[in-house]
């Protein structure tokens, strides 16, 4: 057993914690609010334009990917508590006015530490970090931030641009620097300051593109490596930057603006706050008499305590503390939205020369935060409600050609629109394991809908999200078929980059949505009242009882299911529909493609490639990158449980005539396999038992323990007849193969297979071939039994293995040497050959007890090969109990 299966099965046998959810890295942003539209998350009140407000990165519910919520500073850090400054993004470029507030909420950096990290010097970290070597670092700042006096002047660049140039201006001066113009005024403005005051950022090297941005002292490339994935260059350092032209009389504008600032600071502030009305409550830092003086010496009015508190009231000035000593005048102020401040906003504003907003100097009074939690709460419960009621109500619609979307609330009175061989619905799938926390793995659906008696109703229905999600969707009406189909084929260009006329030569375009085929089937097999047959309906069955456990197993759609969730697939939610043969055939394919990569150490093109395969394939989690064997054989068996699975559910679909016959009988009768139970008290049931005891290596897969439930011959039909230029070869013995439960349907109904030519080579270690194993454990790993799911089955194969290229170490071949028709990889430990019992027909069962053979070889135990499925004829099925 190869080092990995055992560390799943010790995983899977023995962890009690289970699989933990994602969860989103500590990402904290300081900024200026570009408008008036946001809203705090925490008090649910507008933040005002150009205030400093705290975003945090959460994972979107609305479509594939993440967003900020943004807070008041106040609001944020009540939430959160005290932070260090670094874990603070932007800060380093906030307004010197700006800074003090923020350092108020923060804890002080710990000098020792810093200077821990600068002794040790790790070189690493001044590398230009590429191919998504990000470390763990990737949520912190830079290294190469701005010096105190380039704030200043960065924000007086920033002024300047801002009070002088549109929108369209910003835009034309980033063209003539040969620079992208994407963006609003806002991001513009930061693009452009920055280059004014430290010049045009050069072409990124690694992917030739000029898409390099510089954010919180990181460089990073934005460009596109491949038409299937980012460029990942990034680099804390400094880098060479060349000359950025300036706008005609830009000097003229600084110069203006230096003075104005100069005035500005210079101006007397003794009515700063006229027509501003304030009132004290609870106890300050200084003393009321001269806190009241400060104010009303910069024209503001301070009521007395004897005053109520009114709408008059501009500001109740107080604190935590103060909030407690005086509660009811606190709250009638809430009520009457008046704003409760600390002190730091009165000596704030004084400093600034302007009246600050009062979201970083708010004091929480009881109850501010609970029409917060209310609308959350209530936005929550209507989700789950929502979702309940979409999964309860789903059922796919076939009409012609094509389904209408499940998610489509009128999907009963509409069809997708038909025009000769052309059906107007399209699935896209995007993927980029390098986006974000989890990874992008989008899908993009789209429809033109038909009233099935109305004339000219036509409805587009659009829906989106994250594969294995539901995601959102939309409705839109048109009165024309021609007017549908042209808002259709603009939407298709837009998310593609290509032509609807020339879909059937599709070319991928980098960062654009790629078509998914989904199978329909055919017009027998999808009407609307296709029944899947009930194998849990053993009423009138004629099986033995014990037949029936194994058909039960076998066609279990819930443990389909289940198996699917352990391998990130939702069947349940999955938006792509039912993958088609190709789809899986160009799975194996990609990952052919990703294992060449991987051998040349190419984490690039793994990169590139991984996205492709996450474009035709799909997964519910965070994609990983595929950039090493074991990831590889991870996707290498979904293919294989993907293939498996798809024929247990065409068998399992009720065909005409059907209704009459029990489910189970039905089903049994499609896998054209004869499975008779063993007696139990009979000599060779018994025997097979013994095997299975015998081989089971107790000392190297300790951890486990296997129980035989039952066994049962087996007779697939057409097998007998195949097998026949091999009955009589020499060396044919009983030996072990495993496989998720998942697969046995079909196995029995198809054979063991050899991997298909498409699928990459890795993982097997001595060529694409059929593995057996004389050791039961050995096989066992391939089951993949859980605590919660541990029952399995196994069978027993008479293997005709002729002459035996016989091997110590990994040696890949396409079929067995000249002159031999199988390869045994010796193992270090195998059935002492003394111990061999001769069936009837010759055919060797091992059940000799465990002995070391003294190979040193790459193997712990016997493997052996064949390259011709002729060679293997199924005899036993084992029902086994994996604990």
């Amino acid at each position: 057993m190869t080092s990995t299966k055992q560390t799943w099965f010790r995983q899977t046998h023995h962890n009690k914690k289970g699989i933990m959810a994602d969860k989103i890295k500590e990402d904290y942003v300081l900024e200026y609010s570009k408008s008036n539209r946001s809203k705090c998350k925490g008090c649910s009140q507008q933040i005002d334009k150009d205030v400093v407000r705290v975003g945090e990165l959460a994972i979107s519910d609305k479509f594939d990917g993440e967003y900020r919520m943004w807070f008041h500073t106040a609001c944020f850090f009540k939430r959160k508590g005290q932070l260090p400054v670094s874990k603070l993004k932007g800060f380093d470029i906030l307004r010197p006015v700006d800074v003090p507030k923020i350092k108020r909420f923060c804890t002080e950096e710990d000098p020792s530490k810093k200077r821990k990290a600068d002794e040790d010097g790790n070189d690493d970290a001044k590398k230009p970090k590429t191919d998504g070597e990000a470390g763990d670092d990737e949520e912190k700042p830079g290294k190469d931030t701005y010096s105190e006096d380039e704030v200043k002047d960065l924000w007086l660049i920033k002024d300047v641009l801002n009070e002088n140039y549109n929108v369209n201006e910003l835009k034309e001066m980033m063209r003539e620097n040969k620079k992208g113009d994407k963006g609003g005024k806002p991001d513009l403005i930061n693009k452009i300051a920055d280059a004014i005051l430290r010049g045009r950022i050069p072409k990124c090297e690694e992917c030739g593109h000029d898409r390099i941005e510089f954010h919180h002292g990181r460089y990073v490339c934005h460009g596109d490596a491949s038409e299937w994935s980012k460029c990942m260059w990034k680099s804390d350092e400094p880098i060479k930057r060349t000359k950025w032209n300036k706008p005609e009389g830009w000097a003229a504008l600084m110069k203006a603006a230096k003075k104005k600032q100069e005035q500005v600071s210079s101006l007397p502030d003794d009515s700063l706050f006229d027509e501003c009305v304030f009132y004290v409550i609870g106890h300050l830092s200084m003393p009321k008499t001269k806190f009241n003086q400060l104010i009303e010496s910069h024209g503001g009015t301070v009521l007395g305590l004897k005053d109520k508190v009114t709408s008059k009231i501009s500001y109740v000035i107080s604190s935590d503390e103060g909030v407690s000593e005086e509660p009811e005048k606190a709250k009638k102020a809430r009520k009457s939205n008046i704003a409760v401040v600390n002190e730091h906003f009165v000596h704030d504003s004084i400093n600034a020369k302007r009246i600050e907003d009062v979201g970083s100097y708010k004091v929480f009074v009881e109850g501010d935060d609970e029409a917060a939690k209310k609308k959350l709460e209530e936005k929550e419960a209507n989700k789950m409600k929502e979702l309940a009621n979409a999964d309860g109500k789903m059922k796919v619609i076939r009409k012609g050609r094509s389904v209408v979307d499940a998610y489509f609330k009128e999907a009963a009175d509409y069809h997708v629109l038909e025009e000769k061989t052309t059906c107007y619905t399209v699935m896209l799938n995007l993927a980029d394991v390098s986006s974000g926390i989890r990874g992008r793995n989008s899908f993009w659906t789209c429809q033109v809908l038909e009233h099935d008696k109305h004339p000219n109703t036509y409805r587009i229905f659009r829906r989106w999200g994250r594969v294995g999600e539901t995601g959102n969707s939309t409705v839109k009406e048109f009165s024309s078929a021609a007017s549908a189909k042209g808002f259709f084929i603009d939407q298709y260009v837009d998310k593609t980059g290509n032509d609807w006329d020339t879909r059937h030569n599709f070319e991928k375009v980098a960062g654009k949505f790629y078509p998914v085929d989904v199978d329909y089937g055919n017009d027998d097999d999808d009407k609307a009242d296709t029944k899947m047959l009930d194998v849990h309906d053993s009423k009138g069955s004629k099986l033995p009882r014990r037949v029936q456990d194994v058909i039960s197993l076998m066609f279990d759609i819930e443990m389909m299911k289940s198996t699917l969730a352990e391998l990130e697939i939702d069947v349940k939610k999955m938006p792509l529909g039912k993958l088609t043969k190709e789809q899986i055939s160009n799975g194996y394919k990609c990952l052919n493609e990703i294992s060449k990569a991987i051998d040349r150490n190419d984490k690039r093109e793994a990169l590139s490639l991984t996205n492709k395969f996450y474009t035709l394939d799909f997964g519910t989690s965070k994609p990983p990158v595929i950039d090493n064997d074991k990831t590889l054989n991870t996707k290498i068996q979904l293919l294989d449980t993907l293939r498996d699975i798809e024929i247990a559910a065409n068998l399992l679909k009720m065909d005409s005539g059907d209704s009459d016959a029990n489910p189970m009988d039905l089903s049994y009768k499609k896998l054209n396999t004869d499975i008779t139970p063993l007696d139990r008290d009979g000599e060779l049931y018994k025997r097979l038992e013994s095997y299975a005891v015998g081989s089971h290596d107790t000392n190297y897969f300790g951890y486990l323990k296997i129980q035989v439930m039952d066994i049962f011959e087996v007779d697939r039909q057409g097998e007998e007849e195949r097998f026949k230029d091999w009955e009589e070869a020499k060396n044919r013995y009983l030996l072990w193969h495993g496989s998720r439960l998942t697969n046995w349907v079909g196995i029995l109904s198809q054979g063991l297979r050899i991997a298909p030519p498409e699928a990459p080579k890795t993982g097997y270690r001595f060529g694409k071939g059929v593995y057996f194993a004389d050791v039961i454990s050995k096989s066992g790993s391939y089951c993949f039994t859980t605590p919660q799911n541990p029952v399995g089955f196994m069978i027993l194969n008479e293997v005709a293995l002729g002459d035996i290229n016989k091997v110590l170490y990994d040696t890949y071949m396409e079929k067995a040497p000249g002159g031999t028709h199988s390869t045994q990889a010796l193992g270090q430990i195998a059935p002492d050959a003394k111990g061999d019992f001769i069936m009837d027909n010759g055919t060797v069962i091992p059940l000799g007890s465990l002995v070391k053979t003294g190979h040193h070889s790459s193997c712990s135990h016997n493997e052996f090969i064949v390259y011709d499925t002729k060679q293997i004829r199924t005899r036993f099925l084992l029902k086994i109990k994996f604990y």
